[in-house]
């Protein structure tokens, strides 16, 4: 045997002994490749905005930012799951952003907001070298798009029948604050931003009541309005375009809660799946819920809405650290800046995350620390304007006729789904004992409302019946819970296969 082949030389190995010479310089030009992509999509990031405003198509700039902003997260099991985590990141960033478009040369306007947001998703994609890549659609997600779909037709039933303007004002003036939002939604697309950003200017377009009123919801419509091509009188225009945009952010209500309660059950059968969707869809009509829309509560629909996606992650957190930090404190800024009064609830929820996933919070201990201590503070700039500047703690002594209405959701809806995640602790599954943990704190909050009017004297009102909201949220997603326990059908009925009904819950660490 050749001596350069005993067995005392060390074995080859393919991917290093066998190596060509010449790899080690070829890497730098490997890397040069990526500088003609770069400046490729940096250039399409501005020729598609461009494109589609020449060519009239504004409005279909948002989806294409939001299917951009999914291809770059990783987070997620279906096509759904990452749809909605991007939608909550770009709900959290519009909200930040809005303290930028006021001062900034191009307010509001589409084609520089679209520009700069792909050019910084480019650069996001170069800074963690990540490709755009997007799950397969798969059926699950049919099921909470058509409940919503649903949802959105029944409830518009009454806009229907309204034929011309006074018909529609008539059904706005049955609402409680659609004026005033009304006139927050107009005054926000004529200043391209928050009103107390320029209170002089603001006070030229509406009450100085308003001023300081939590505003998110305001500037996420009055953003993507921008998108859209007026049609008819100005007055038509901005009201059908007001109840276009309510409507639509029930709806989206309506979608994260079936998808919400859909990921907390995990892998299930069709016929579970449906049910599911059927349960939830009844409890939304059959509660209080539908009243947030006919008496123009926008603003507190879409901070449900963030609330429970942010419980949706405390649930069934995405495997990256760093972006479920990002994600968590990007909604909870939202929050802040929407509806503040489930900011003590969400805040609590971020925090119970940190706290059960301390040591991957010690490893990202850099990302953790900066990012909540930015998502803390844009979080408390609303509140503390509205606390100090407007005196927004008034309401908590108004009393209200719906407070029977919120006692007995907490107690029947809490029972029924009290006993069933009880009953699903006792699985493997972590989330389970999550959203147990999850609906505790969402109880919470309507109690201790109720414990601070009792303390002054009066009985649980307008405050803790906003509270109940909330909590009847959480437990209507909660119900998944109950839907899991019903039995399993045949294998051979199964849309995965005989094995799909025995997967009782997923891995730990999955999305």
């Amino acid at each position: 045997m050749p001596p350069e082949l005993t067995v005392a030389d060390p074995p080859l190995s393919p991917a290093v002994d066998q190596t060509p010479p010449t790899v080690a310089p070829r890497r730098p030009a490997r890397r040069w490749r990526w500088i003609p992509l770069l400046l490729a999509a940096l250039v399409a990031a501005w020729a598609v905005p461009l494109a589609g405003h020449a060519l009239h198509r504004d409005w279909l700039l948002p989806p294409v930012v939001l299917i951009a902003t999914a291809s770059l997260l990783r987070g997620g099991r279906t096509l759904l799951d990452r749809l909605m985590l991007a939608l909550g990141l770009l709900l959290g960033l519009t909200a930040i952003g809005g303290l930028v478009f006021p001062v900034w040369p191009w307010g509001m306007r589409p084609v520089p907001l679209t520009g700069t947001a792909l050019t910084g998703l480019v650069l996001a994609a170069a800074v963690l070298r990540r490709r755009p890549r997007l799950p397969r659609p798969g059926w699950a997600d049919l099921f909470p798009l058509a409940g919503a779909a649903a949802m959105v037709v029944y409830l518009r039933q009454p806009w229907q029948r309204a034929t011309d303007l006074a018909d529609r004002l008539t059904v706005l003036g049955a609402g409680e604050d659609n004026w005033r939002h009304l006139a927050l939604f107009d005054a926000m697309g004529r200043l391209d931003g928050y009103t107390f950003v320029d209170p002089a200017a603001a006070r030229e377009q509406i009450t100085a009541q308003l001023i300081y009123y939590p505003q998110g919801w305001h500037l996420v419509t009055a953003l993507l309005d921008g998108f859209l091509t007026p049609t008819g009188p100005r007055v038509d225009a901005l009201v059908a375009h007001y109840f276009g945009w309510t409507i639509a952010g029930f709806g989206l209500f309506t979608l994260v809660l079936i998808w919400a309660a859909q990921r907390l059950a995990g892998p299930i059968h069709l016929l579970h799946r449906t049910v599911l969707t059927v349960v939830v869809g009844a409890l939304v009509l059959g509660t209080q819920l539908p009243r947030l829309l006919n008496a123009g509560y926008p603003t507190e629909v879409l901070g449900l809405t963030l609330t429970v996606l942010i419980a949706t992650l405390v649930a069934r957190p995405v495997p990256g650290t760093r972006e479920q930090v990002v994600l968590l404190c990007a909604l909870l800024a939202a929050v802040g800046f929407t509806y503040y009064l489930f900011l003590p609830a969400a805040a609590v929820l971020v925090l119970c995350w940190v706290l059960t996933h301390w040591r991957e919070a010690l490893r990202r201990w850099f990302t953790v620390l900066t990012v909540g201590l930015a998502g803390a503070a844009l979080a408390l700039i609303a509140p503390l304007l509205g606390v100090l500047r407007a005196g927004q703690t008034e309401a908590l002594v108004i009393g209200s006729s719906q407070a029977v209405e919120g006692w007995r959701a907490l107690i029947w809806l809490g029972g029924i789904v009290g006993v069933a995640l009880l009953v699903q602790v006792a699985r493997a599954d972590p989330a389970w004992r999550r959203w147990l943990l999850v609906c505790v704190v969402g109880a919470a909050l309507p109690l201790t409302i109720a414990q601070i009017n009792t303390d002054a004297g009066v009985t649980p009102g307008y405050y803790f019946v906003k509270g109940t909201h909330l909590a009847t949220a959480l437990l209507i997603v909660g119900t998944a819970g109950v839907v899991r326990l019903l039995p399993v059908p045949r294998p051979a009925l199964s849309w995965r296969g005989p094995a799909a009904p025995r997967r009782g819950c997923w891995p730990p660490h999955s999305p």
